[in-house]
């Protein structure tokens, strides 16, 4: 399993971030085909953060795994409390994520996409390079 673990995203870098973490995931697990399904899905999740007026903190947890890959948005605040009522976005994640998940306190969404990984690899990886900090 690999875990990438991206901390206080805030309005100024979270839309980089975020895009220059997936670009990653999906070069370094041989996907390039699903970066956009992916990048549009995280997109969806950004844009509503984006519009947020208030300034906010989140912190975006990757999960891959043989066949699965997890993007979890979380805060400490509950700033998803409106996300499924945001108009449009419910339907265009359920077309481009195969789950998406709010956690019952409003303070994290999860995103998962099956996929196959190819990883891409020379050599064998230690536990620390593993876990990715952008």
């Amino acid at each position: 399993m690999i875990h990438i673990n991206l901390q206080n995203l805030s309005k100024e870098n979270l839309y980089r971030k975020v895009l220059q973490a997936i670009e990653h995931i999906c070069e370094e697990n041989g996907i390039g085909r699903e970066f956009g399904c992916i990048s549009t899905a995280c997109q969806e999740v950004v844009e509503y953060l984006l519009q947020r007026t208030a300034d906010f903190s989140v912190t975006l947890d990757v999960y891959v795994e043989s066949g699965s890959m997890d993007f979890s948005f979380s805060a400490e605040d509950p700033i998803f409390h409106a996300f499924e009522e945001y108009g449009k976005r419910e339907n265009i994640l359920s077309a481009l994520a195969d789950k998406m998940s709010i956690s019952s306190d409003n303070k994290a969404v999860t995103l998962t996409f099956l996929v196959k990984t190819h990883p891409v690899v020379t050599r064998e990886m230690t536990p620390a390079e593993k876990v990715h900090h952008f």
